[in-house]
């Protein structure tokens, strides 16, 4: 007897299971902006990945060492709509992977943060494969087809072969989310745009039932 193969599920890290936005956003209020008696920014400031729209005078170098950098580990959490989504019986109906993008350092903080968080709740990380991306190369040299990917930046979504490609906005719209600005001959017709990782289970399930 034949058994069908599993589909499996990418998970981009970065603002799509952790809160990394808005934890880095923190870090450039306390380091740049309050000693500079510059207004606080919050998430619904941020329009780019440089941050430039949170500090403009932010270097690449200042930015890569916030994403590696103490405070951010110690303050970053999973999001709650992940940890409900992992929790369920939903997470053993697929195969899972974490793809990220990240310095080598990063990396490894990150691979090791996500270890010790999903123990908490009873998820075992050898559950996901887990594929670090350096920051200069593009997801889309993985091979996901007949697959899913899950991603806030719609480059690397469009940039992969995947089956179901999913834009996860977070409510915000920028650069690089935004499915309807300069990018909008370019969407493809197996792509979804989504707000939150709620609507990411809704979706997750109707394939189950119905094979998009």
């Amino acid at each position: 007897m034949l058994f069908k193969q599993k589909q499996t599920v990418y998970w981009d890290v970065d603002d799509v299971i952790l809160n990394s936005l808005e934890t880095s956003i923190d870090i450039i209020n306390k380091k740049y902006n309050e000693p500079h008696n510059l207004p606080n920014k919050t998430i619904k400031d941020a329009k780019d990945w440089n941050m430039k729209s949170i500090y403009s005078e932010l270097k690449p170098e200042q930015l890569i060492d916030i994403f590696e950098c103490d405070d951010f580990w110690n303050n970053i959490r999973l999001r709650d709509d992940f940890i409900q989504i992992i929790t369920k019986k939903l997470l053993s109906k697929y195969q899972h992977c974490f793809v990220t993008k990240g310095t080598q350092l990063n990396l490894e903080l990150k691979r090791d943060f996500l270890k010790e968080e999903l123990s908490k709740f009873n998820v075992d990380f050898e559950h996901f494969d887990f594929i670090g991306v350096e920051l200069e190369n593009s997801k889309g040299n993985i091979d996901m087809s007949n697959n899913i990917l899950i991603d806030d930046n719609i480059i690397n979504l469009l940039e992969s072969n995947a089956k179901i490609k999913i834009l996860i906005t977070n409510g915000n719209n920028t650069c690089y989310n935004n499915a309807f600005g300069s990018y909008n001959d370019q969407i493809p017709d197996n792509f979804y745009v989504v707000n939150n990782l709620k609507q990411v289970g809704e979706i997750l399930k109707f394939n189950l039932e119905f094979k998009l």
